[in-house]
């Protein structure tokens, strides 16, 4: 009986998911959604920021220190770690990045024959040579684009960390009546979970990258910043992330030599099997528990709506989903073996 229910919880999780999704996107509520998701994006991010730092800046406020001079020092702090982390690894980055560079017409060339080889033809989709002055230009743009919307996430993470009290009155006045005790259940639930989650997953990815970096370099494989980072970053993604990862790999290895494609596929599955067998038992223990049925829908789903963002935060949104539409019906809690 236990089973069955599992199962039934399961497959009206999925069919409810899939059901709501394409009500909205009859509706074109969807394209509303994710346009005005990318705008208010940098915000959002301030937002869980302050919401993950909280714990840290409530445990000193709760001692007795003032609260602004708490958060400017955390966020001073943060500022100069993040400042840290750039300087130290960002010259054999750049420097990684220039010889691929410099080896990348032939790369370029190897992934043609490659392709022509086994008769793939993707010269509608991209062309590997098509490289012009105005895509440097977008290229360029970008990157400033980047920089701008990474001082907006701090600067709004960072009045939100200096006024939370006052946001968080602020924001529970705003809720209706009606719907007020629902919605602050809801987020006594979430937040702790929330909080939890983001710090797994930042220790998951830190251990994952120092992992692959230190194969990488066993192996004497070049581009071992890189390959790190891809490993480390596709990882993000649930479930389908380590396959995202060992594509390119794959494929620029198998370009450059077989010794190269053959070394990334085994460093792959080494960081997967330490990750999935050691460091996510040990680290995500009582934080999160879906069915990998669900996860995969959430996945898929999510990122139909939020692009990548959406897939790296499925597990989260997975999680809001169940709160809001299933668990409130359900006595049988799959979010870990703790109240959260």
């Amino acid at each position: 009986m236990i089973i069955i229910k599992r199962i039934t919880n399961i497959l009206f999780f999925i069919l409810l998911l899939i059901g709501i999704v394409y009500l909205l996107d009859t509706l074109g509520i969807i394209g509303f959604i994710s346009g005005l998701f990318k705008v208010v994006m940098p915000i959002i991010v301030g937002l869980f920021i302050s919401i993950v730092i909280e714990s840290v800046i409530s445990r000193f406020v709760n001692k007795g220190y003032q609260r602004k001079w708490v958060v400017i020092i955390t966020y001073i702090c943060m500022i100069l770690l993040l400042i840290l982390s750039i300087v130290l690894v960002s010259p054999s980055i750049i420097k990684q990045v220039k010889v691929f560079l410099t080896t990348l017409p032939l790369l370029i060339t190897n992934i043609n024959n490659l392709l022509v080889q086994y008769h793939i033809d993707l010269t509608n989709l991209i062309n590997l040579t098509d490289f012009k002055f105005d895509k440097i230009i977008s290229y360029v743009g970008g990157g400033f684009s980047i920089i701008f919307n990474i001082g907006i996430t701090i600067s709004s993470a960072f009045f939100i960390s200096y006024d939370y009290p006052k946001v968080k009155e602020k924001v529970k006045g705003l809720i209706p009546n009606i719907i007020k005790k629902e919605v602050i259940y809801f987020f006594s639930k979430y937040l702790p979970f929330f909080s939890k989650y983001i710090y797994s997953l930042l220790i998951d990815s830190l251990i994952t990258f120092a992992i692959s970096f230190l194969l990488f370099i066993l192996f004497g494989i070049d581009y071992s910043l890189i390959g790190a980072l891809i490993i480390t970053i596709t990882n993000l993604i649930p479930y389908i992330g380590p396959i995202l990862g060992t594509i390119p790999l794959f494929i620029i290895g198998y370009s450059v030599s077989p010794y190269f494609a053959v070394t990334s596929l085994i460093i792959v599955l080494i960081v997967q099997i330490i990750e999935s067998n050691i460091i996510q038992p040990l680290i995500f223990r009582n934080v999160i528990k879906i069915h990998p049925l669900e996860g995969i829908i959430g996945v898929l789903v999510f990122s139909y709506l939020f692009s990548v963002i959406g897939m790296i935060l499925s597990p989260l949104l997975v999680v809001a989903f169940k709160l809001l539409f299933i668990e409130k019906y359900n006595s049988e809690s799959h979010l870990g073996e703790e109240s959260i």
